[in-house]
C-alpha cells in the first residue's frame, strides 16, 4: 500500500549509489584529491597520471566518476579542481581530514561484511567485533579508522564548546 504523500525516490540511485562510494575510496587509496590538490596548477588527466605514477586508461573514467559526484570539477580546458567539501575533509595534509576513516572502514571493511546482510538478516548470524578483532589487522584497520573519524568529530566538538581553561583547538 501506498502513502498519498510520497516524494519521489530514484530505485536507480539507491541500486548503483554503492558506484559512487567505490569512486570515492578508490580515489583515497591512489591519492588522487591529494595529487589534484598539490598541484602547482589546475591538472589533466595527464598531469594527475604522472603525478600518481599511473598509465591506464581508466583514470579517466574515475575522474569522469567523481565528477559526476561533483567531489572534482572539470572546466572547458579539461583541468581539475577539488570541491571545497574534498580540500577540506578528503586531501591528507587537511586539519580537518577523515578520508582514512572513509577508506580504511567504510571502504575495506563495512563494504565486505555489508555483501552478507540478507544472510545475515534471514539467518541472525553474521560477523560480530568479537571475531573481527580476532584478527589483528582487522583490529588495528578498525582502531585507525575510528581515531581519525573521532580526531574529525572532536575539532567539530571543540568548536561548539566554550572551553576557559586547557582547551587546544
Amino acid at each position: 500500500m501506498s502513502s498519498s504523500n510520497e516524494v519521489p525516490i530514484s530505485i536507480e540511485d539507491i541500486a548503483y549509489g554503492f558506484m559512487a562510494s567505490q569512486a570515492l575510496f578508490a580515489a583515497l587509496e591512489l591519492g588522487l584529491f591529494d595529487a589534484i590538490h598539490n598541484s602547482k596548477e589546475k591538472p589533466t588527466v595527464k598531469d594527475i597520471q604522472k603525478a600518481l605514477k599511473i598509465d591506464a586508461p581508466r583514470l579517466q573514467t574515475l575522474l569522469t566518476a567523481l565528477t559526476s559526484t561533483k567531489l572534482i570539477h572539470r572546466d572547458n580546458n579539461g583541468r581539475y579542481t577539488l570541491h571545497s567539501s574534498t580540500t577540506s575533509f578528503l586531501v591528507r595534509s587537511s586539519k580537518h581530514f577523515y578520508g582514512d576513516y572513509l577508506r580504511l572502514q567504510v571502504g575495506r571493511q563495512f563494504y565486505t561484511h555489508m555483501a552478507d546482510l540478507g544472510k545475515t538478516v534471514s539467518t541472525g548470524t553474521g560477523p560480530t567485533y568479537e571475531t573481527w578483532f580476532n584478527n589483528a589487522k582487522e583490529a588495528r584497520q578498525y582502531t585507525l579508522a575510528q581515531h581519525n573519524g573521532s580526531m574529525a568529530t572532536a575539532r567539530q566538538l571543540l568548536k561548539k564548546v566554550n572551553c576557559d581553561v586547557g582547551c587546544v583547538a
